[in-house]
């Protein structure tokens, strides 16, 4: 199992952590970026829970939703055999 845990700077943006630099020099916001674990189960297999990196990908490891910084929240199951994938996951997406 293993755990991980970073914070970013940056606007609350859920798809950018990039800082705009007004006021210079001036103190800037931390947020949490991650805060997961990652528990291989058995060979190939994989439990992700927490707040973690996007582990949905299409065929050539390119994200097939959202942004790649997006960090999503709950749990996901992954399997990768180096010939097949897949993630199935649960995340919660509060939207407009």
């Amino acid at each position: 199992m293993k755990f991980g845990f970073g914070i970013a700077s940056g606007d609350a943006d859920p798809i950018s952590t990039n800082q705009t630099l007004r006021q210079q020099a001036s103190s800037k916001d931390w947020r949490l970026d991650l805060a997961y674990f990652d528990w291989t189960l058995f060979g190939d297999v994989r439990l992700l829970g927490g707040k973690y990196k996007n582990p949905i990908r299409r065929a050539g490891n390119y994200h097939l939703l959202w942004d790649g910084d997006l960090r999503p929240e709950v749990a996901s199951m992954a399997f990768d055999t180096g010939r097949f994938f897949g993630t199935e996951g649960f995340n919660y997406i509060d939207s407009d």
